[in-house]
């Protein structure tokens, strides 16, 4: 899946929400996941991850964040992350 911007400028510091992706992508249990910008009062924008688990895996969030913050800079682990069914659109 496409990210909607590519990259995060978290208080000038610019993201790459694939280098994230790819880091969580290392979790077995983990399916699909995307991250992205999202509203921060005080850097402008922080980053969000979605994460769907494949069918049966029991990866908690906690889980996902250790991984995230051994692969990458402190600054670089997401504020919000979220377990969803699915990261397809809606259709109509």
């Amino acid at each position: 899946m496409d990210t909607i911007k590519e990259l995060i400028n978290k208080g000038g510091e610019k993201i790459s929400p694939v280098e994230i992706d790819n880091v969580v992508a290392q979790n077995p249990s983990v399916g699909e996941a995307i991250s992205f910008a999202i509203d921060d009062e005080m850097y402008g924008q922080d980053i969000g991850l979605a994460v769907v688990l494949k069918d049966g895996e029991k990866a908690t969030l906690d889980d996902l964040r250790k991984l995230i913050t051994t692969e990458v800079a402190k600054f670089k682990l997401p504020k919000q992350v979220c377990d969803v069914e699915s990261l397809a659109y809606p259709v109509h």
